[in-house]
């Protein structure tokens, strides 16, 4: 499924677009497995719980990357996109998928994003590694979610990074 993932947001970006809302709750699955990226969460108010209003907008907080809360833009990037890819692995892998940093407030995630994007605060993936995510994979999300955008990877890397893991099927990943 990642990689099903990847390929379309590897799409969006060759387009030089960006999604601005990448996670588990915009992925649509067919019954073949077969997982389309869409953005349903603009057209219903089922998950207005996962969006704060910051600085006149709402914003997904905890897929957020830590530069978008500081220098805010009507148009999302395809850095951010790829730290919100990394959340979206979190929310693959973890059981009955609750919100990503749930035993965190929304003051406090944001707290921690303009820490982050400030450069100070803990240098590491804020989320914990679920327990049947691969370490290859996990690996992944740790680069998607570097501190500097500039040292995320893009779409096509990933990409290639998954290839090279040589899983069975999409099913693993």
């Amino acid at each position: 499924m990642c990689r099903q993932v990847v390929l379309a947001m590897k799409h969006i970006a060759g387009m030089k677009l960006a999604h601005g809302d990448l996670a588990a709750r915009n992925l649509l699955v067919t019954s073949n497995f077969d997982v389309k990226v869409s953005n349903a969460s603009l057209c219903v108010d089922t998950f207005s719980r996962e969006y704060v209003v910051h600085r006149r907008r709402p914003l997904p907080l905890r897929w957020t990357a830590p530069e978008t809360v500081i220098q805010p833009t009507d148009r999302p990037t395809a850095p951010a996109d790829v730290w919100a890819f990394g959340v979206v692995i979190w929310e693959l892998f973890t059981p009955q998928c609750p919100l990503p940093l749930a035993d965190q407030s929304d003051a406090e995630v944001l707290v921690m994003l303009e820490l982050l994007a400030g450069g100070s605060g803990a240098n590491r993936c804020p989320l914990v590694c679920p327990s049947n995510c691969p370490e290859p994979v996990w690996n992944i999300t740790r680069r998607c979610m570097a501190r500097i955008p500039a040292s995320r990877p893009k779409f096509s890397d990933i990409l290639s990074d998954l290839d090279d893991m040589n899983f069975l099927d999409d099913s693993q990943v």
